[in-house]
């Protein structure tokens, strides 16, 4: 098994780093979920899922790419703390 890279890892996890935050998954108008990245105004919207698809309406794929900031800064830290 190959070592893992950790830095290509973490310069995107930093080039993806916004001000706005956090991001979290919120129900639409439209009956599905959002990755919301700014919900101070009209905010920044990226639509996980669209309507009808999945038996959630997309709930999961919204909340699953919401917490992947700090999951994946979470998974880097075990990674270098468990290579220490």
């Amino acid at each position: 098994m190959s070592t893992l890279d950790l830095e290509p890892i973490k310069e995107r996890r930093d080039k993806a780093h916004t001000e706005w935050g956090p991001w979290k998954a919120k129900g639409d108008s439209w009956d599905g979920y959002s990755v919301v990245i700014d919900d101070n105004g009209p905010g920044v919207s990226i639509i996980a899922e669209q309507i009808g698809q999945g038996e959630d309406g997309g709930r999961g794929d919204a909340t699953f790419i919401a917490h992947a900031p700090e999951d994946i800064a979470a998974l880097i830290s075990e990674v270098e703390r468990l290579r220490a």
